[in-house]
């Protein structure tokens, strides 16, 4: 049987990230911009070995949040979870194509604009045209998760899904 690149991808990463079982990851929470630029991301964070929890699931349960991610849709869930879980980063996939999507990345910059919530964000444009811009996606998104360039390399992660 032959799998896609994406399920081979997604299963290394997966058997890379198993073997080191000291860390836990902290919390993913992608701030839901329009579903091209949030299905882009998702894909990007399966293939790193990040599972998708729904927003049905108990977001604010921090035991069962480890190496996951939920998709944020509104200010007061921002709020509660950057309150309760001060460790939790946020991901937020810009597309550049989407009409009135600038002043929700306003927003989101401000709320994360305080010293201690910046180092907590990620903008990203997840839907670049350019081959450089999706690898340097990778190299960001790897370094906000803490991984490293090295992950970046070992994945051959240089086209950034869609």
């Amino acid at each position: 049987m032959k799998f896609g690149l994406p399920f081979e991808l997604g299963m290394l990463a997966s058997s890379i990230f198993a073997s080191n079982t000291t860390t836990v990851s902290p919390s993913i929470y992608i701030l839901g911009t329009s579903p091209p630029a949030t299905a882009a991301l998702s894909k990007a964070l399966d293939t790193l070995g990040y599972s998708r929890l729904d927003l049905e699931s108990d977001i604010l349960d921090q035991t069962a949040l480890s190496n996951t991610y939920v998709e944020v849709t509104s200010n007061m869930q921002l709020a509660e979870i950057t309150r309760s879980q001060p460790d939790a980063k946020f991901i937020l996939p810009r597309s550049n194509r989407r009409i009135g999507e600038e002043d929700y990345v306003l927003s989101a910059r401000n709320f994360f604009s305080k010293e201690k919530r910046s180092r907590k964000y990620l903008e990203l444009d997840v839907l670049a045209a350019k081959k450089s811009s999706q690898a340097d996606n990778w190299v960001q998104l790897c370094d906000f998760l803490g991984m490293g360039y090295s992950v970046v390399e070992r994945l051959d992660l240089w086209h950034f899904p869609k």
